[in-house]
This record gives C-alpha cells, sequence and structure tokens, in this order.
C-alpha cells in the first residue's frame, strides 16, 4: 500500500471549481466502505475520485459534456508536447486566442478557464497567473491512475441504476449553485431519493443543509458537515463557511 500512495501521491484533480472543500472528501474518504466497483454520478472536478487510496476500478459521468471531453483526454492521450512559458496573464490570455486541435492543448485551455478565472468562474478575464504546465507534467500518473475508469455523459439516474450492485459504493454530489442552501434546478432530487431507496449497493451522498434534504433522505442515516470557509476570497462558493448534509446507507 505504501508503494501506491507514493506512486499516486501526486494525483489530484487538475481542475477548479467551487464547493465543498478538500479537507472535507479528505475526511469522508476514511469512510468509505469495501467496494469492487466505484461510481461517481456527478464527478464534476472529480476531488472525490482523485483522492482514493489507489486506481480505482470506477464509472465516472458527469452532464457536462465539454468536462467529460477532458476526463477522457486526460485518461488517453499520449502526448507528452505542451507549453511551459504559460507563467504570466499576458501570454496566457494570448494561448486562450489560438486555435488548436492537440489534446493537451484543450486540456490546458480547460484549466485556465476555470483554476485562473475569478472564483473559477470559467469566464471573464484571467486573474491567476498558475502555470497549466504544472498540472499535466503528471500526465503519465493520470493515465495510470484512470487506465480502468469508463467515463460517461449521461443521465446520473441512469448511471446509479445501471452500475448497482451489491459490491458497488456510489459517491453521490451533485452539484450546487452559488449560494449557500441553493439547489441546481436539473438535479431531480425525489428521483433520486427513490431510486436510491432501492439499490443494492452502498452510497453517500452530500446535499446542502436544508429543509427540503432532510425530508426527501429521511429514511437514510446522516450527519451535519462543516464545511469551513475557503482561503481563497475569490472563491464565491467558498467564501463562507457552511454546513451540509450527508445521507448513506451503511454502517461502515
Amino acid at each position: 500500500m505504501s508503494e501506491e500512495l507514493n506512486q499516486y501521491s501526486n494525483v489530484s484533480s487538475p481542475f477548479c471549481g467551487s464547493g465543498t472543500g478538500r479537507n472535507v472528501f479528505s475526511k469522508i474518504r476514511k469512510e468509505l466502505p469495501p467496494y469492487k466497483l466505484y461510481v461517481e454520478p456527478y464527478v464534476s472536478t472529480g476531488t472525490m475520485y482523485f483522492k482514493l487510496i489507489k486506481p480505482p476500478n470506477a464509472v465516472i459521468n458527469d452532464t457536462d459534456s465539454t468536462l467529460i471531453e477532458m476526463y477522457k483526454i486526460l485518461k488517453n492521450t499520449k502526448d507528452r508536447t505542451f507549453r511551459t512559458d504559460l507563467n504570466n496573464k499576458e501570454i496566457i490570455t494570448k494561448f486562450l486566442r489560438t486555435k488548436s486541435n492537440k489534446d493537451t492543448d484543450k486540456l490546458m485551455k480547460y484549466i485556465i478557464k476555470y483554476c485562473n478565472t475569478f472564483g473559477s468562474s470559467g469566464s471573464g478575464k484571467i486573474y491567476k497567473d498558475t502555470n497549466p504546465a504544472n498540472k499535466l507534467k503528471y500526465l503519465d500518473r493520470y493515465n495510470n491512475y484512470m487506465k480502468d475508469t469508463r467515463i460517461f455523459n449521461d443521465d446520473p439516474v441512469k448511471i446509479v441504476k445501471q452500475y448497482d450492485a451489491s459490491d458497488t459504493f456510489f459517491f453521490i454530489h451533485p452539484p450546487f449553485p452559488e449560494g449557500v442552501g441553493m439547489l441546481d434546478k436539473e438535479v431531480d432530487y425525489e428521483e433520486l431519493s427513490n431510486v436510491l431507496k432501492t439499490i443494492k449497493g452502498k452510497f453517500i451522498l452530500i446535499v446542502p443543509e436544508i429543509p427540503e434534504m432532510k425530508e426527501l433522505f429521511k429514511s437514510f442515516k446522516s450527519e451535519i458537515i462543516n464545511v469551513p470557509k475557503s482561503q481563497n476570497k475569490a472563491e464565491s462558493q467558498g467564501s463562507k463557511s457552511r454546513r451540509e448534509m450527508l445521507f448513506k446507507n451503511f454502517t461502515k
């Protein structure tokens, strides 16, 4: 196990976004039950997926087709030629305006779009000069880590139904819009609740701590997660400490 930890210690998510803090995911990782298949129906930035102790037999899914294209590049690309000079805002901005079909250029532009803009908004001016090459230098490790991962751009609830089995673990973290206690209108939480009541596998679900969620998922074990304020003042959703709810259908 120590060799695996050393080999993948620098494999963390290359993608950026606001939301549940990384330290919270580290805590949750210790609570995961044994499983043969790991499934994330709403993988988003993949913070939890990339925190697993060893390369997983996994299914990851998201409704964002562009993000899923980036995951596929991260898993499969053999291209190791990429810009290393993107170390100031002017050069980065010029690079974003160039046209290229290279996998590594696409990946770098996506990382810049969300990691170098204000609040990881994906729009507006570049305000950070962080070089994306610092992440792409680990492409070999990403390729190896993801080799047994299947990647989909599909309906999340369909993914839960399709891959449900007694030895499957689902980590379910639907996207939260900006603002404490808000819900994504595209997520059908009632349908999700009904499906989770019927599955054979084990799951952990994280949602905002609001009355609607407490009522919908009241049949499951629950606990409060205190999400600390982000140290990055530009993170819009993480700019204030808040409480979220964790629901699960197992006792470890």
